[in-house]
């Protein structure tokens, strides 16, 4: 696999078994790393968190 792709599940299925999900099948792709990138750009914006200073002294 390329460096720049990733290896992504597009569909998978779970059973429960003793209270916990056990993966039993899945079907994976190879995406693009750009494709993602911008699908979360374009979602999110370039800055999704909040840009402000933490004061580690009064938290």
């Amino acid at each position: 696999m390329d460096d720049e792709m990733c290896r992504i599940p597009i569909s998978a299925t779970y059973r429960i078994i003793d209270g916990e999900p056990v993966l039993i099948s899945a079907d994976y792709r190879d995406i693009p790393a750009d494709l993602i990138a911008r699908f979360l750009i374009q979602k999110f914006g370039k800055t999704p968190w909040k840009k402000e200073e933490v004061d580690e002294w009064n938290n």
